[in-house]
């Protein structure tokens, strides 16, 4: 358990840093849905959407520790 709690000790300490330069430089998270592929969306997907939106989801950001390489 203490290296989860490590792990969230040091996410937050890393997520108030970054909220912090966010604030600085006058930024905030955006997060778009984009289909590239597609000018007008085709009916299945719109329909994949109305029901995800209908179960009230959620994005959510994390921050995932890379594994360091050792040389």
């Amino acid at each position: 358990m203490e290296l989860n709690d490590a792990n969230e000790k040091k996410k937050k300490e890393f997520s108030e840093q970054f909220n912090k330069l966010l604030s600085e430089f006058g930024y905030k998270i955006q997060i778009s849905l984009d289909f590239p592929e597609y000018k007008v969306l085709p009916e299945d997907i719109k329909l994949a959407l109305l029901v995800l939106n209908k179960h009230k989801n959620q994005f959510l950001l994390d921050f995932i520790e890379e594994e360091r390489k050792e040389i």
